[in-house]
């Protein structure tokens, strides 16, 4: 079986070449049949009989031997003068008579010769046999369309055999061949059911337990088997005669019982729970419609007719359309979850005209249909008579209605024309709503968006609600919002689709066709249109303001896949200056909400980097100190800090640190409450030298980018031992005042900043220094705030004034100093502001009682 299957994967042209042939065979005997019985010219009475005389068995009520007077038992032994051996002679008779012809019987009814005169249809057509092969070509081209799609499936190969077996079930259980086609079908109606109920446990695709299930399988199909070996057995080989008894009654009761089976081992033995609930629910849909069709057009029929003597008017043949259920929903279900890898092949806007023009098919059927209940219409010479059976066309011999009639005919066409055409107004409706055909209504439209527009905050959400809504109202199939930037297009709103923003909208040709957009294009007529429409973006507008392209909006197709109309396109020329005025509305609105929130937020950063400032300075015996911070914005990236071991202690150490992170504003801030806390960290280490300190601190200093580092600067001043030490990590120089000599020297011990280097080439090329301290000794610390302080003829301050400063005023206290060289800044600067941060810190000897 394996490799029988493999030969045909293998040969997929073989399988097109026997589906094709199939397909071909199986219509040629269908519409032969069906264009013999089309041929003729009677109606669809019933002959029995083999000899010169035959009798009728049965009148179709309506028809044209009904109209002329024959009667069941009628017994005709000539038709047009000629005389016949048997029924089969009888019809040759008939179909060589001409369409529209007066046929002339010779009856006899209760051994009394009659002479009928039977207008014969110029055109008749069964509405058994107009429905039969609607749902014939609908089966059929359902297995057609799949196994050609999927001709390497073996699963699509049961699937149109077991359509083809369907629509050999149509010819043959609608007695269109009288001969032989009524057992056919009735063979194949046992078999098609269990290949149904296998089919659903393949389709969309076979369970994971699907191996256990095959047990339960085979005893579906023994069970079918053993059902055709009895059946046979009872009814001697004709598989439903309920038309006799007891055989009939019996068979027929067997027939159900097998069926109720079938449905019960299919709902109970097969369910499973993986089960897709929506696929479950859509095949239960199908076989209740159909189970409920069949039943009602053949079985209750045939029941009440053979059974009870209840005659069920014809019109059970309209039930049958309602089979197109099985092919229309299992093509549905195909294309919906992608059965067998098939996606949908033919247009929205193809299926919708397609269903469109079998609904008007279908309302002018029923029209004619409810007015034949009420009369025929006669027209002349003409008369038209439309019949749950037939449709006809008659020329001559009918009398019109008398006057007192005519008004009741023209209120009851008004009324059932009114009826229908409102009934297909609500079929339309929803097809229309089914397929996005539903006319849009721009102001509505405009409206909502205006809505949505104007309560957005963020650029982002109002893309995403401006696209949302876009593919909402035009019923779109994606809809995706870029705005333009100095660096080009920037993606912020997008609904239905995600391959879009691979496209290079910045690439330097696309950019600058993009750019010089001043109206609405078709997506082809655009540099990359191929790439839109390869995303099914049918439509581009450009954001106009002030005649300043701001942005873009692509517009995918239609689902109704119709093309864009000019209602359409002036809507989006109109709608795309309202979000032209509403995205740059929001920018404005989001940069000023960003820039209160960074202004907040700035705040909050100035407020803590004061907070981690010295609060006091410590007391310390015999020295006067001094710090100044001031950043140039709210925040700042220089700091200074003093750290003891005991503050209430005055004869301790104290160390000066003064560091100056690399760049300014919030992250120059954070950096520097990173480093200030390394750095009260490793001060806390027990014994540690200044250079230990730094060499310490360095190593728990990790920046990411190289670019970022701090110099830094640290004296420990021992006010018992009268010393002071320093160390330098690249930053500027200490300068120190030598009260003895009255001279200013600048003191630059070697190191590199903290955060170069986490090796050993830190310590290694880290000085510390040791000076004695002297009384009226100063000793200064700044940050290049203040040294490279420009004025309005960009000269900077520079370290000569900060020590001529010093010399001329060293006699001040530290506080003193300190503020005299920022009053010397300030009028250096002028109008000037200052460009980065300033600090200073001062440390007299000599005067620490006055603190």
């Amino acid at each position: 079986m394996n490799s029988l299957v493999t030969f045909f994967t293998s040969r997929t042209w073989l399988v097109k070449l026997i589906l094709v042939f199939s397909v071909i065979g199986m219509g040629e005997y269908y519409f032969t049949n069906v264009g013999r019985v089309v041929s003729t010219v009677t109606d669809e009475n019933i002959f029995a009989g083999s000899d010169s005389t035959i009798i009728v068995e049965s009148v179709a009520p309506g028809g044209a031997s009904d109209r002329a007077g024959m009667k069941e038992g009628d017994k005709i032994f000539s038709i047009n003068g000629y005389r016949f051996k048997g029924a089969l002679e009888a019809d040759k008779i008939l179909r060589d008579s001409k369409p529209g012809s007066v046929m002339v019987y010779e009856i006899f009814r209760n051994g009394e010769k009659k002479t009928l005169f039977v207008q014969a249809a110029t055109i008749g057509v069964s509405i058994r046999i107009i429905a039969s092969s609607v749902v014939f070509l609908a089966m059929l081209g359902l297995a057609l369309f799949v196994g050609w799609k999927a001709s390497n499936q073996p699963v699509a190969w049961l699937f149109s055999f077991t359509f083809i077996l369907m629509s050999l079930l149509v010819s043959g259980g609608f007695n269109i061949d009288r001969t032989g086609m009524q057992l056919t079908g009735q063979l194949i109606l046992i078999f098609a059911i269990p290949l149904f109920i296998h089919l659903s446990k393949l389709i969309p695709s076979p369970p994971s337990d699907y191996e256990t299930i095959k047990p339960k399988i085979r005893l579906m199909y023994i069970v079918v088997f053993s059902y055709l070996v009895v059946a046979i057995l009872l009814s001697n080989v004709t598989l439903i005669d309920n038309t006799k008894l007891p055989n009939g009654g019996l068979n027929l009761g067997l027939y159900i019982a097998y069926f109720i089976f079938l449905m019960i081992f299919a709902t109970v033995v097969f369910k499973s729970k993986e089960e897709d609930k929506r696929i479950a629910s859509l095949v239960k849909t199908i076989w209740i419609t159909y189970g409920a069709t069949i039943f009602l057009a053949n079985f209750l029929s045939a029941f009440l007719n053979n059974f009870l003597g209840v005659y069920v008017n014809p019109a059970f043949a309209f039930l049958l359309f309602f089979l197109l259920v099985v092919p229309v929903g299992y093509f549905y279900l195909i294309i919906k979850y992608r059965v067998f890898g098939i996606t949908r092949v033919v247009k929205r806007n193809v299926q919708y005209h397609l269903l469109t023009a079998i609904v008007i098919f279908g309302l002018i059927i029923l029209f004619f249909t409810i007015m034949n209940q009420v009369t025929n219409l006669n027209l002349g010479d003409a008369s038209f008579r439309f019949s749950p059976t037939a449709f006809e066309i008659k020329y001559g011999g009918t009398t019109d209605p008398g006057f007192s009639e005519r008004p009741f005919f023209i209120i009851a066409g008004i009324v059932v024309f009114i009826g229908v055409f409102l009934f297909g107004r609500f079929i339309q409706r929803r097809l229309a709503r089914l397929f996005f055909k539903d006319e849009i209504n721009y102001r509505q439209a405009m409206v909502e968006l205006s809505e949505v527009m104007a309560s957005k905050l963020t650029l982002t959400d109002l893309g995403g609600a401006i696209c949302e809504e876009l593919a909402q109202h035009l019923k779109l199939k994606s809809a995706v919002l870029y705005i333009r930037t100095p660096h080009g297009f920037h993606l912020i709103g997008m609904d239905g689709i995600l391959v879009l923003p691979d496209l290079d909208l910045n690439y330097g040709q696309v950019r600058k066709e993009l750019e010089a957009m001043s109206a609405p294009l078709p997506s082809e007529k655009l540099m990359i249109g191929s790439d839109l429409k390869s995303v099914d973006i049918q439509f581009v507008a450009p954001l106009l303001l002030k005649n300043k392209m701001i942005g873009l909006v692509f517009l995918g197709g239609k689902r109704s896949d119709d093309m864009f109309n000019l209602a359409d396109v002036q809507f989006i020329e109109s709608l795309s200056r309202q979000i032209a005025v509403a995205v740059e509305n929001t920018r404005l609105s989001q940069e000023t909400l960003e820039n209160e929130m960074l202004k907040r937020d700035l705040d909050l950063a100035s407020k803590i980097q004061r907070n981690l400032l010295p609060v006091c300075v410590p007391t310390i015996h015999n020295l006067d100190i001094c710090g100044t911070y001031v950043p140039a914005s709210q925040v700042g990236g220089d700091y200074y800090d003093f750290l003891t071991e005991n503050d209430k202690n005055p004869e301790s150490s104290i160390t000066i640190v003064l560091g100056d992170v690399a760049g300014k504003g919030v992250s120059a801030a954070l950096m520097v409450a990173r480093v200030q806390g390394i750095m009260n960290s490793a001060f806390r280490q027990a014994n540690l030298s200044l250079k230990n300190l730094l060499v310490h601190a360095n190593m728990l200093t990790t920046f990411e980018d190289r670019k970022n580092f701090i110099t830094l600067v640290a004296g420990r001043f021992n006010p018992v031992e009268k010393t002071v030490s320093f160390c330098r990590a690249g930053h500027l120089p200490i300068l120190h005042y030598d009260a003895s000599k009255k001279t200013v020297r600048k003191l630059t011990p070697k190191g590199i900043a903290l955060g170069m280097s986490r090796n050993g080439k830190f310590s290694g090329n880290l000085d510390e220094v040791t000076y004695k301290l002297n009384s009226g000794d100063i000793w200064i610390f700044f940050s290049d705030g203040i040294s490279e302080a420009m004025n309005e003829l960009k000269e900077e301050f520079g370290e000569d004034r900060i020590e001529s400063e010093i010399l001329n005023f060293h006699q001040l206290s530290a506080s003193e100093l300190s503020d005299q060289i920022f009053k010397t800044l300030g009028d250096f600067l002028g109008e000037n502001k200052p460009h980065d941060d300033t600090t200073l810190v001062v440390v007299k000897v000599g005067g620490g009682d006055k603190l």
